[in-house]
């Protein structure tokens, strides 16, 4: 097959979302680089289950310019739009495909970025991925996933942190669910938010948990993957859109991953969870409580109740109230109680909560 005859038969079968069709130009140990996940799919089957994935999600792709070169290779631009906080965002990309001998694609990798740009300049910076990263900019090259000063800081954060060994003896999950049918969720697939390195995680994958862990640094990331393998791992920084379709998940984990935002921002990250959730689905949450002096309660200034830039950075402390209004709508309440363990050598105070979701 040359490359005007694959350029012709791919366009025709994106444009009938014919997925079958699609999935029989895969070679059958084809390889396929997702922009917002951390680790490549392999296999022909698991690609065709990705790209009925991406195609709930991504709207009709629009191909216009297309490469390529006497080596197999066929780059073909597209536009298409994504879920975004209020509206759909049209976004600009490129499918990469290497074809085999055979004219099969043995690899495709994709990228992508916010249409008119605001997501640096390709691979220039770092090694040419694209990830989603947070606000309206929801896709950016990985050198700009965590920006600047974030990076730089949470990359120093993870890198002095020692990695998750072991769980912790009595977790707050089973805290606050300690009746072991009302945790019936978690044993099947489960999106942790915020994984950094593992004190969730090592804990859902010895509950037995098809773990998908999020998280917006790539050193916590690469650190993780390298002592815990076995979990999907997805740089992605909140509170951009999720990226998974919907109902793709029996349980949402979230271990004190939601206190570094507004509070529209933070309302807007549930009403992702719930998109993602299956009806019924379970929702654990970790957050910090008012008063927690050891971390940062009534420091800097306050910006909003409750929110506080401490040095530069947003922290979030919720009350008891606080809670019940953040799962307020579409959500029964199952648990929410007060905690203090011990984090880092110091006592941290949390108010842990369940729900599920109601519609």
């Amino acid at each position: 097959m040359n490359h005007h005859e694959f350029i012709q038969r791919w366009e025709a079968a994106v444009a009938a979302n014919d997925l079958a069709a699609m999935a029989a130009m895969f070679a059958d140990d084809a390889i396929f680089r997702s922009p917002a996940v951390f680790k490549p799919y392999q296999g022909r089957a698991v690609i065709q289950g990705i790209l009925g994935l991406v195609m709930q999600v991504f709207g009709p792709l629009t191909y216009s310019n297309v490469w390529s070169n006497d080596r197999g290779g066929v780059v073909m631009q597209f536009t298409t739009t994504v879920p975004g906080p209020d509206k759909r965002l049209e976004i600009e990309g490129v499918d990469i495909f290497q074809l085999d001998e055979a004219g099969q694609i043995s690899e495709l990798r994709a990228a992508a970025r916010l249409a008119g740009g605001g997501g640096g300049d390709g691979a220039a910076d770092g090694d040419g991925e694209w990830l989603m990263v947070n606000g309206k900019r929801s896709m950016v090259n990985e050198a700009a996933a965590l920006a600047g000063d974030d990076a730089a800081y949470w990359d120093e954060l993870f890198g002095g942190l020692a990695v998750v060994e072991a769980a912790a003896a009595e977790h707050w999950i089973e805290r606050v669910l300690p009746d072991a049918a009302a945790r019936v969720g978690l044993g099947a697939r489960v999106l942790e938010l915020g994984c950094g390195l593992g004190y969730d995680t090592r804990w859902l994958v010895q509950a037995g948990c098809h773990v998908t862990a999020l998280d917006g640094s790539a050193a916590a990331l690469d650190r993780l993957t390298a002592a815990l393998p076995g979990p999907e791992y997805v740089h992605h920084r909140l509170p951009a859109p999720l990226p998974f379709a919907d109902a793709s998940f029996d349980a949402v984990v979230a271990g004190l991953s939601l206190h570094y935002f507004s509070w529209n921002d933070t309302l807007a990250i549930i009403n992702e969870v719930h998109r993602v959730l299956r009806p019924a689905g379970l929702l654990s949450i970790a957050v910090n409580a008012a008063g927690d002096v050891n971390y940062g309660y009534g420091q800097g200034s306050e910006v909003e109740p409750g929110l506080f830039d401490v040095n530069g950075r947003l922290k979030r402390f919720f009350t008891e109230a606080d809670c019940r209004r953040l799962l307020a709508t579409g959500w029964d309440l199952l648990a929410l109680l007060p905690l203090e363990e011990q984090r880092y050598g110091r006592p941290k105070r949390m108010w842990v909560a369940a729900a599920r979701r109601s519609r």
